[in-house]
């Protein structure tokens, strides 16, 4: 093989290896849980797409607030909607419960001292049904779907704090994530310019050879 030839490509591998290992890290950092509203078994359902796979989280059948447009699709939506805010936002960590404007409401919690959690002030993520729904029952059974989801209930006084951040690192997955391609591109090798110098001499048409000393 042409050492000239070999040295480029040698060169050209050296200089992709630092930026395939730049965009794998960069990746890695990016890489974030995304929340959607699917139809699952002919319900709309809060999922959430995660390395280890999809999780189902809530199944949405409720009508109590279908007259005034709250129908469980578009709660579906409006809740997947804040569980994506509130992950990216890195706030996502524990849901409690509490009251908003008067109404019972489960919402993203933060810690205040020994065992006791509250409200975000803007960590609003479902309101109750009804005035006289239990919200640390609802908080019980609101992800029903997953029967493990009862280890992540820590009882707080005479309210509960659920331990978002763990459920997802344990839950069951309905589905394996998809499995990028991770083969290494083939490169060609460079095109490599012939050295004149190197070149035999054309013959001149303009004469014979015998007169083109």
């Amino acid at each position: 093989m042409n050492n000239s030839w070999l040295s480029k490509i040698m060169v050209l591998a050296m200089s992709i290896a630092p930026l395939l290992s730049f965009n794998s890290s960069v990746e890695a950092q990016t890489k974030k849980n995304v929340y959607s509203c699917i139809n699952h078994q002919g319900k709309p359902s809060t999922v959430v797409d995660t390395d280890k796979g999809r999780i189902l989280l809530i199944v949405w059948e409720s009508d109590f607030f279908r007259g005034s447009g709250w129908t469980p699709q578009k709660r579906c939506e409006e809740v997947t909607k804040r569980f994506q805010e509130f992950s990216d936002n890195k706030t996502l960590r524990y849901l409690t419960t509490g009251k908003m404007k008067g109404q019972n409401v489960i919402c993203v919690g933060t810690p205040i001292g020994g065992s006791a959690y509250k409200c975000l002030d803007n960590g609003l993520l479902l309101t109750l049904e009804g005035r006289n729904d239990n919200p640390n029952e609802v908080l019980q059974n609101l992800f029903q779907a997953t029967r493990s989801s009862s280890n992540f209930l820590r009882r707080t006084g005479n309210r509960y704090a659920f331990e978002f951040d763990k459920f997802i690192d344990e839950a069951p997955v309905i589905s394996q994530p998809s499995i990028p391609d991770t083969s290494i591109p083939q490169i060609s090798p460079p095109a490599i310019t012939p050295n004149p110098q190197s070149e035999p001499q054309k013959e001149n048409s303009d004469c014979p050879p015998l007169f083109c000393d």
